[in-house]
């Protein structure tokens, strides 16, 4: 007989992980909470022996372990000991939490169909916020919204960020947890009905248009990937992803048009500050101060090959000499002087892993990388050559999301951050079912 203690506990980590991407939408230590408790009620119901897990499921989990342990390892050798051994340490709650979800996965618990239209209405309640800055031209955060109802709309900012505030992650957050709604849509797709399929396809095309607005540079590549990428893979569907981006191209180029701001960020500014070198009179993947942050990184592994700086030692070691020799400096203002090569992280998950835990963990990201991109071309292979289908398209959502959150040549966040792990760790648990393969 099921205790309620047991079926309290596992509906608790079931809500939570329904909820964890509006989490998401709040920061960084809403969803940090929610993967904490997951973690701390799943080991509870291990030790009081309600659940039975086993230690290594698959290599996928192997490569977990052993990429946490090596952190942890680089982390003890490090200049920067108490910062980088709290972030290496705790992060084993992110695969506590992908244990969690396995099991839940295994067990049949999670309803997709509940999970889809939550998920459904957490976009759409991001959205709503942005739809109004863009219409107000009013930040509910940031402004006095007050004063919308004295002056009327206004023109927008540059860039929408809508809930976000001042943090200009509005087009990172809708590419994440659009991705991830893409997954459990595909797994609940046959018991939706048919207006909840159609509201999905217009939060899809306002998703697009939003993210664009974002004036995120580097969202806006992968979200022209992964629409890339899904025609390419995805089985089936051909008139909605014909009829989806025809809208998002025609609207893209309506507001490139018609907005000077809009076609200053995106054109303009992408091509004089990101692909072309009016200085050195050349092209260029990206900009001098992100070339410069690469180079530190690259100077700090050079340096420390075997295990790197530890996480989270970028931003204490790119200040140290031997690290920003060669390195360009500010010429003008407060910077004056100051090396361009320094910042929090080096703005690239791939070099950011090099410097901070060296060679071995850049070898496990890029094989499990690898195994990603040689499903997907199977995929390829199959679909347009042998005409039939290789992976159900659930699957290649799954690697899709992966595939291209972890593109190495872009711009990303910090690989260590609670609000970069809890996205790319949300449907980490349905990945793992494909290295059992």
């Amino acid at each position: 007989m099921i205790n309620n203690s047991y079926l309290n506990s596992t509906n608790f980590i079931k809500y939570l992980y329904y909820f964890l991407p509006l989490s998401i939408g709040f920061g960084g230590f809403l969803p940090n909470v929610f993967i904490i408790l997951i973690s701390i009620i799943f080991l509870r119901l291990i030790f009081i022996k309600s659940v039975k897990v086993e230690l290594f499921p698959n290599k996928f989990f192997v490569f977990l372990l052993i990429f946490w342990l090596i952190s942890i390892l680089s982390s003890i050798f490090s200049d920067t000991k108490l910062v980088s051994l709290q972030s290496s340490i705790f992060y084993i709650r992110f695969i506590i939490f992908s244990y969690a979800i396995k099991w839940l996965l295994d067990n049949k618990i999670v309803n997709h169909k509940i999970f889809f239209q939550i998920l459904l209405g957490t976009i759409s309640f991001i959205l709503f916020f942005a739809i109004l800055e863009y219409i107000t031209g009013y930040n509910i955060i940031i402004d006095d919204f007050l004063r919308f109802f004295e002056t009327g709309p206004i023109e927008p900012n540059t860039r929408i960020s809508g809930l976000f505030g001042d943090e200009q992650v509005l087009g990172g957050y809708l590419l994440r947890i659009l991705l991830f709604l893409l997954i459990i849509y595909s797994i609940a797709e046959k018991e939706l009905t048919k207006k909840i399929k159609f509201y999905f396809l217009i939060i899809l095309i306002f998703c697009g248009i939003f993210i664009f607005l974002s004036g995120e540079r580097s969202s806006i590549f992968l979200l022209i990937l992964s629409i890339l990428s899904i025609f390419m893979l995805i089985n089936g569907y051909n008139k909605t992803k014909i009829s989806i981006s025809l809208i998002l191209i025609l609207t893209w180029t309506i507001l490139i048009l018609s907005k000077p701001h809009i076609h200053n960020r995106i054109v303009q500014q992408t091509f004089y500050l990101q692909l072309y070198s009016k200085e050195n009179n050349k092209i260029q993947f990206f900009s001098k101060i992100h070339e410069a942050h690469f180079s530190t990184a690259l100077n700090i592994f050079k340096d420390k090959p075997i295990l790197g700086g530890g996480n989270k030692s970028f931003r204490t070691l790119c200040h140290y000499p031997k690290y920003s020799l060669n390195i360009p400096k500010f010429k003008t203002g407060k910077l004056d002087g100051v090396t361009m090569g320094c910042a929090t992280h080096p703005h690239n998950f791939y070099i950011q892993i090099l410097a901070e835990n060296g060679i071995f963990n850049f070898i496990i990201i890029i094989f499990f990388y690898f195994i990603i991109l040689k499903k997907l071309f199977i995929q390829f292979l199959n679909k347009f050559f042998f005409k039939r289908e290789y992976l159900e398209n659930k699957q290649i959502y799954t690697l899709l999301f992966f595939a291209v959150l972890l593109w190495p040549i872009v711009p990303s966040g910090s690989f260590f951050t609670s609000w970069i792990a809890s996205t790319l760790f949300l449907p980490i648990a349905y990945l793992s079912k494909e290295f059992n393969k």
